[in-house]
């Protein structure tokens, strides 16, 4: 979670140790509290932060952070790395040898605190001015190269296959699948955290895993080709919108869809 979405403090001289979460979900919060009761016994509940309309919450045990570095020597700390070293990034390698069960929740939590399912409207492949649905699953935003190599081969192991996109002025990038199997994958595991809702855009305040289920449903039952973007537009989001009684019921777990047409 820390790293999809958070920040690690030490400064031994002062004695200061601080691990901090971001995001608009509360529901994540919920979690990092619950997981910090549970495993530390240290009560802590998340605060608003007013001026980006989200929340931050943290959580001050040197024991924690101890254990974070254990994990990830360095985290990303104010944009800067822990140690301040500058080709010192953090990583998730420690995944590459846990279980399966504890990869499927990694990915899950961390897709769904920095990731999403979006989709885009593009020309059908030798149509004759036809339209399609492409999905998108995206994992990792503004992650250095190191750190979406380990991301990368982690959710190989559920078998989600990724490909790097990176930025080359900031020489940071996310992962992106284009593959309707990618999001079939990742609704096989548990697709997003329960409960976690879309934040912007056309489907804001749906339950991800909801919209995520509902893509899934569009694809099995439309041919996915259309006369024009008007169409193909209005009829996925008969699907994500739920307006017809072919809808069928959602999973449990969440999504972030946007519309972009090309």
């Amino acid at each position: 979670m820390v790293l999809t979405g958070g920040t690690v403090y030490a400064n031994p001289d002062s004695n200061k140790y601080c691990v901090r979460y971001y995001g608009k979900s509360t529901v994540l919060h919920q979690i990092i509290c619950a997981l910090a009761r549970r495993i530390y016994n240290v009560q802590t509940e998340p605060a608003r932060w007013i001026t980006r309309n989200s929340y931050v919450t943290q959580i001050y045990r040197k024991g924690i952070v101890e254990d974070l570095l254990a994990l990830s020597p360095t985290y990303n700390t104010r944009n800067r790395s822990h140690n301040n070293e500058e080709n010192a990034f953090p990583t998730a390698a420690f995944l590459l040898d846990a279980p399966l069960d504890v990869v499927r929740e990694a990915v899950r939590v961390g897709a769904s605190a920095n990731g999403g399912v979006r989709y885009t409207i593009e020309p059908l492949p030798r149509s004759d001015g036809r339209y399609h649905i492409r999905p998108q699953f995206t994992f990792g935003h503004l992650s250095p190269k190191p750190l979406l190599d380990d991301y990368r081969a982690v959710l190989e192991r559920v078998g989600i296959h990724t490909t790097p996109v990176m930025d080359g002025r900031f020489g940071k990038g996310f992962l992106r699948s284009r593959s309707w199997d990618t999001c079939a994958a990742f609704k096989w595991i548990g697709g997003f955290i329960d409960n976690v809702k879309v934040h912007r855009g056309r489907y804001s305040r749906l339950d991800r895993n909801d919209v995520l289920q509902r893509a899934l449903t569009f694809y099995r039952s439309e041919g996915n080709s259309f006369a024009t973007k008007e169409r193909a537009l209005e009829t996925v989001d008969e699907y994500l919108l739920g307006l017809g009684a072919f809808i069928e019921k959602p999973i449990d777990n969440s999504l972030e869809i946007s519309t972009r047409t090309h």
